[in-house]
């Protein structure tokens, strides 16, 4: 057991060395934080699972650093104030969202949640809606939705397993856009109360960014909300949490359509 888990940390190990020597020899800054994310998701997974996930997310990931390059270099200089929030990124994991909406017996007003995301921003990346998706036409029909609000999907494909049970990496794929587009913007918005991302938030601050963490605050860990300069509670927003008409038993694209 003990030679297993060196094994495992010493893969986990060069392939983040690999990430940051392939930035550096590609002079590709953006690549460096899948050297970050890498170890942070792959040693809390089944790691022949997570590398074969890894290996599907690398196109996600390429595309990414695409979309980074065609931003501007670096935001302008802003001493911001109390309020102000320059160029925002804005983050949201939809999956930890929905869950907790449901859990309360609440459904989220997506046009009131743009306009509060993006209100007093100088300019807004994204807001960027992560989730996975299976084959339901009904989840298919939330996501053109709030698409049309304004919101970018980025989804990724359940996958089964032979044991039944499913997996998406899309905490890394969060994790990787977060840190990839921080270097462009003033101000990190992450809704979500997964303590997971609490990291990744710190990175960002280390490069002095201003995070914002949006939750309900119930549902939002406490290793998080530390990180953050400013914490939102979903509940005090106004417009933005109504009572579901009818509360699902599950989630309406859980099944097969």
């Amino acid at each position: 057991m003990i030679s297993t888990n060196l094994g495992q940390e010493k893969i986990l190990f060069g392939s983040s060395i690999l990430a940051g020597i392939g930035a550096l020899a590609l002079k590709q800054p953006a690549l460096l934080p899948i050297a970050v994310a890498m170890p942070l998701y792959m040693n809390q997974l089944n790691l022949k699972r997570s590398l074969n996930d890894f290996g599907l997310n690398v196109g996600r990931i390429n595309e990414a650093i695409c979309q980074v390059e065609r931003q501007p270099e670096r935001p302008p200089q802003m001493c911001l104030q109390p309020g102000q929030r320059g160029s925002t990124l804005i983050c949201i994991d939809g999956e930890n969202i929905f869950f907790s909406a449901k859990e309360k017996g609440l459904e989220i007003n997506f046009p009131q949640f743009f306009e509060s995301l993006c209100k007093d921003a100088f300019s807004v990346i994204g807001p960027y809606y992560y989730t996975a998706i299976g084959a339901s036409k009904n989840q298919q029909g939330f996501l053109d939705r709030i698409q049309r609000l304004g919101f970018e999907i980025h989804a990724q494909q359940i996958r089964y397993y032979s044991d039944k049970k499913k997996n998406t990496n899309i905490d890394l794929l969060l994790t990787t856009e977060l840190l990839a587009f921080a270097e462009k913007c003033h101000t990190v918005v992450i809704v979500s109360g997964d303590s997971g991302f609490a990291i990744p938030a710190k990175y960002a601050k280390q490069m002095g960014k201003r995070i914002e963490v949006w939750g309900f605050e119930q549902n939002t860990g406490l290793e998080l909300r530390n990180v953050a300069d400013r914490f939102i509670n979903l509940m005090d927003v106004p417009g933005l949490c109504r009572k579901a008409s009818v509360r699902p038993k599950k989630r309406p694209f859980d099944d097969k359509a």
